[in-house]
């Protein structure tokens, strides 16, 4: 069977009890789709509300992160990494757009996440199927080599993660990496089959040994590098799409990295933020405090 990944975004407009979906094939669905190689997730919402709505939406926060695996004619499985915003707009919208009353959809075929966003259902970071220890291509990444050059789209998820005692869980990058030396947040690239937040807690686990629980959204970013090189010894046309969500440890202990060797992570450690060196913190991490406050 073809395994394949995608990272998709959409616009959640609701006003009073009027949700706005687009036309799905048989269903109906969220404005959105999927994210193309070098673009922000919110440059998506606002192209494709644009082209299904006829509205120019004005994107605020993300409002949840979802993952799921969806088998296509062709034993083709997928699996969706979806980006949900909550977004404004002016005027009316135009077909295959529609205003939907919440309280009328119970009988509507509904897309599966768009059911789960619509009503209200914490997701938890994602409704899967079992995850697949099989996918043959490193943790996140969708590999294409059409046109003869290596292109890579990554989805990541990564932690502000706090103690009880407001101390800052921080790592550091590996030699062989790009940053290497420098602080960074905890987190990586999501595997096939795993909801964005089981792959934060265990990418948690693996480069300090703690024990975290997700406690909200911080914000989606991302980075396109057409000439990223690291390990592999040749550029890389590189986008990544990264999570960031903030974390609690409830019971602390003294970080160690247990991801084995070859990892990207060469240590961790807890500061209290007044003591964060922030002169050896990646430009990404440093950017993550500052939007959860800390710091």
């Amino acid at each position: 069977m073809t395994r394949r990944r995608r990272v998709a975004a959409y616009g959640l407009l609701r006003v009073d009890d009027r949700v706005l979906l687009v036309a799905d094939g048989p269903g109906w669905s969220l404005p959105g789709g999927t994210v193309e190689h070098g673009e922000s997730p919110q440059a998506t919402v606002v192209r494709l509300g644009l082209v299904q709505a006829g509205l120019r939406f004005s994107v605020r926060t993300p409002y949840d992160v979802l993952a799921d695996r969806v088998e296509l004619p062709g034993r083709t499985l997928v699996h969706h990494d979806r980006l949900v915003f909550e977004v404004n707009a002016t005027g009316e919208p135009t077909a295959p757009s529609k205003w939907w009353d919440v309280s009328a959809l119970e009988g509507v075929e509904l897309t599966p996440f768009t059911r789960m966003v619509v009503a209200g259902t914490e997701s938890d970071g994602g409704a899967l199927l079992e995850r697949d220890e099989g996918w043959p291509i490193e943790r996140g990444m969708a590999l294409d080599r059409s046109g003869g050059r290596a292109r890579v789209q990554r989805f990541s998820t990564y932690a502000v993660a706090t103690d009880p005692a407001g101390r800052v869980l921080l790592t550091r990058i590996a030699r062989g990496f790009p940053g290497a030396g420098h602080l960074h947040l905890p987190g990586g690239g999501t595997d096939f089959g795993e909801s964005p937040t089981e792959a934060l807690l265990r990418e948690v686990r693996e480069e300090s040994d703690q024990v975290g629980e997700v406690r909200g959204l911080v914000s989606v970013s991302h980075r396109h590098n057409p000439t990223a090189q690291g390990r592999e010894g040749y550029p890389i046309d590189w986008h990544t799409v990264r999570v960031i969500y903030r974390v609690h440890v409830p019971h602390p202990t003294d970080p160690r990295v247990t991801e084995g060797k070859g990892g990207s992570t060469a240590s961790a450690a807890w500061f209290r933020p007044e003591d964060i060196p922030t002169s050896e913190l990646t430009d990404f991490a440093g950017s993550a405090l500052a939007e959860a406050g800390v710091g």
